[in-house]
């Protein structure tokens, strides 16, 4: 005697359980995976964060080293010098030319706000790389300062 196809038996329901919990187990796994780059990028956000932050609680560390009044004898004398300068004006010259000369001592730590503020700006808004900015305009600010108290040799 010939079985119907549409007969279903034991072997056809344990082929539907055994393809339902792959489909669960799938479902799962897929899951999981999302779960798991969901993870990875807030684990990204925090560790730009946490690093946005510590550079700025180090700024005032580097903006008080610039602009201390306090100097010693070989600062500023990386300053360009005029022909026959007059020792006095060499002195007063080189300790105006100090505020520039620790700005390129801290270059590595003003490279590291320039590198970081692309990924605040797309992870967190453009408004959130305001006290970043703020970081470079004093420098640049400090700069120009500098240089108005300090001619350039040509």
């Amino acid at each position: 005697m010939a079985t119907s196809p549409w007969v279903f038996g034991w072997d056809q329901l344990i082929g539907i359980a055994n393809a339902g919990a792959v489909c669960f187990a799938a479902f799962i796994a897929y899951r999981g995976v999302d779960k798991w780059k969901e993870e990875r990028v807030q684990i990204r956000q925090f560790e730009l964060a946490e690093e946005a932050l510590a550079l700025m609680y180090r700024a005032q560390e580097v903006f008080d080293y610039i602009r201390n009044p306090g100097s010693f004898s070989p600062e500023g004398n990386t300053r360009p010098r005029g022909e026959n300068e007059p020792e006095e004006v060499t002195k007063d010259l080189d300790s105006k030319f100090i505020p520039i000369e620790r700005i390129n001592s801290e270059q590595e730590y003003f490279k590291k706000v320039i590198d970081i503020r692309p990924g605040i700006k797309a992870i967190f808004g453009e408004d959130k790389s305001e006290p970043l900015d703020k970081i470079l305009e004093l420098r640049g600010n400090i700069i120009v300062a500098a240089r108005i108290e300090v001619p350039l040799i040509s």
